[in-house]
Formats: structure tokens, C-alpha cells, sequence
């Protein structure tokens, strides 16, 4: 079982470099880590880029692997998403995905989407697409040729009838952090 998690980006819109952000005493990195290794994630990537020492610094000892996305600058999450999967295909039966601006999402969710038993596995609340998306090492490959609009959610509605949508009860799914108004909201929705 393994994960990926998209840390490679300039957090332009943040004006601060999102991954490393505080949430509760720890950055927003390291409490994606460990809700994923909670939830049953074992083989953690984290797709670096921006800031790619300064997150090996914070992350060191938490038992993670590193995958460095050169062109971060010129590509979006969807390249880092490929990168990382098509190093976690090479151990990893199942494999989460998800940015590390998602940071409040509950192991319990984790655990759900790990269990559903599809190829592709989407968490909703109230009808939204959220995070960590599941994707079997069977479908990988697919996901890594994709080539068209969309980027990862192009590649998943190319999929088709192997995605499965699964309700949770948790709306922290798509709580992300792209603004300092969304950081101030994602703040007060974590000590909550």
C-alpha cells in the first residue's frame, strides 16, 4: 500500500510555500504523512519541486521517499502526480494521491477509500470529488500515457465505469489552502 503526495509546487497564489505551513504545531506536509501511514498508506512518495531541500529538511525521519519534478516550474500537479506514481507502481499494489494542500482529511477516510475494492476510488461529501484518490497498479499505466485535457481528472473521466465514488462523512476532503484567505479558513476548520 502506498502514497503520493504532490509537494512540488510555487504556491504563487499562497505567497508562502504551502507544504511546509503550520497546522497544529506541524507543517501541512507532515500531517498529510501521517493521516496517510494512519490510515494504511506504508510506502509514502512526496514529489518534490519548489523548495525541494527545504522539504527534505522537514520531512527527515518521518520514513519517506523522494521524487524530484526538474520542470516543476513549467508543469502542473499533473506531472508530479505521474512521477510519483510511476515510482510507487513499482512496489505498491494500491496507491493513494493526494497535494499536500489537502491537509485536513481524517485517517478514517484513508481507510474507507482503501477498502472500497476498485480500480479507482474517489471520497465525495455532500456530492464533491475529494482526497486521497485510490488508484489500483493495474490502472496505472493508463493514468501515465494520459495525454489530454484535464490532467488527473481528465485522466479519471477517461477511465470511466472503473471509478467509484464513496461517501464519507467528512467534509475536509477538498478543505484546501491555495490563498491566505483559504490558510486563515483551513485554520480555524483544523482546531475545530
Amino acid at each position: 500500500m502506498g502514497a503520493v503526495v504532490a509537494a512540488a509546487g510555487m504556491s504563487s497564489r499562497m505567497g508562502r510555500f504551502k507544504p511546509l505551513l503550520d497546522i497544529q504545531g506541524e507543517p501541512a506536509i507532515v500531517r498529510v504523512i501521517h493521516t496517510l501511514r494512519s490510515g494504511g498508506a506504508e510506502n509514502i512518495f512526496v514529489v518534490t519541486g519548489h523548495h525541494a531541500e527545504e522539504l527534505r529538511a522537514a520531512l527527515e525521519g518521518h520514513g519517506v521517499s523522494f521524487v524530484h519534478n526538474p520542470d516543476y516550474a513549467a508543469t502542473g500537479m499533473f506531472e508530479s502526480v505521474r512521477l510519483g506514481l510511476e515510482r510507487a507502481q513499482r512496489t505498491c499494489g494500491r496507491i493513494l494521491v493526494t497535494p499536500s494542500d489537502v491537509p485536513l482529511f481524517r485517517a478514517e477516510t484513508v481507510r474507507t477509500v482503501l477498502t472500497s475494492g476498485e480500480p479507482i476510488v474517489i471520497p465525495t461529501h455532500g456530492g464533491r470529488d475529494g482526497h486521497p484518490v485510490l488508484f489500483e497498479a493495474e490502472v496505472v499505466p493508463e493514468v501515465l500515457s494520459f495525454h489530454g485535457e484535464g490532467g488527473l481528472h481528465g485522466a479519471i473521466l477517461a477511465l470511466g465505469a472503473r471509478v467509484r465514488r464513496v461517501e464519507v462523512p467528512d467534509d475536509r476532503i477538498f478543505t484546501d489552502m491555495d490563498t491566505p484567505e483559504d490558510y486563515r479558513r483551513l485554520i480555524l476548520e483544523g482546531s475545530a
